[in-house]
């Protein structure tokens, strides 16, 4: 049987051009069904360091808003750079550049990227 590999462009890649950002330097971090303290632990260190972290939030327990709610508790600034891009190359695609206070009342569609702490532009 002949197998065909077709490779695609991760989610992660399309928002990073969304964004217009670098994602090399960027920590990925992904909380799909396994949001756990250890995780947690990682993203708030990377952001306190200075770091910018693209993740893929967990969609049950750990939505955007989760996200938001849980840095804020945990000493990230309100205002703190937030991008959430959900339902890329999609007919329904939806970029939000904000704050992390910006999304606290936000709901977002499960297939989303969120990046936390860069300087973003939509330019």
């Amino acid at each position: 049987m002949d197998i065909e590999i077709v490779p695609g462009v991760s989610s992660m890649q399309v928002c990073a051009a969304r964004l217009r950002m670098r994602w090399d330097t960027t920590d990925l971090i992904s909380f799909h069904a396994d949001p756990s303290i250890e995780k947690k632990t990682r993203l708030i260190e990377a952001l306190k360091g200075g770091k910018t972290v693209m993740l893929l939030p967990d969609p049950k327990n750990f939505t955007p808003d989760d996200i938001a709610k849980f840095l804020i508790f945990n000493g990230i600034s309100g205002e703190t750079s937030v991008g959430v891009c959900e339902n890329l190359t999609l007919d329904n695609e939806r970029i939000v550049v904000s704050t992390l206070e910006g999304i606290l009342e936000q709901k977002f569609d499960p297939l989303c990227v969120v990046v936390v702490g860069a300087q973003l532009n939509r330019k």
